[in-house]
Parts: C-alpha cells; structure tokens; sequence
C-alpha cells in the first residue's frame, strides 16, 4: 500500500514538473505525451516481464531488471554531475 502511495505521489509531482517547465500552449501536448509514454512503458514492462519469467525463470528476469536500473542509474548521475559542472560559477582570482 504504501509503495502505491508513494508510487502515486512521485507521479503527480513529476507531471506537474512537467506542466510547469512546458510554455501555456503546448501543456495539454506535453502532458498528454508524457501519461502515453508511462503508461504504454508500464503495459510493456508488465506483458514483458511475464515473458520473460515464464520463459526464462526468475534469475534472468532479475538480472536484466538490475542491469537496467544500474546503467539507469549511471547515465542520471553523469548528467548531474554534467550539470552542477556547467552551472558552476567561475572562479575569481580571490577564490
């Protein structure tokens, strides 16, 4: 339950992210982009992850999971990382 809690409210915030860094005109656009693309996403990995357990086995299924996520998880720390670097200020001659 509360993984659908906070499943929920993670949704709803990444949506009105969305709707806030989007110009008035392309919002309703962009929001319905974004519910397809989840949700679509979400009806794939389901239909695939019964694939791939049915076929394969639990230990597959969760290593390729665990890949996923790991390269995931890399490519969101290089781009904050790439981040902070260009928003840094230059340093002065004092500093």
């Amino acid at each position: 339950m509360l993984l659908g809690i906070s499943w929920n409210f993670c949704y709803f915030s990444a949506t009105m992210l969305l709707v806030t860094t989007i110009p008035k005109p392309s919002q309703a656009k962009a929001q319905t982009a974004n519910e397809f693309v989840v949700m679509s996403s979400g009806a794939i990995a389901s239909g695939l992850a019964g694939v791939v357990l049915a076929g394969a086995g639990w230990t597959i299924l969760l290593t390729s999971v665990s890949s996923v996520i790991g390269l995931l998880t890399v490519i969101a720390g290089a781009a904050i990382r790439a981040n902070r670097r260009y928003n840094k200020a230059p340093l002065g001659v004092l500093q």
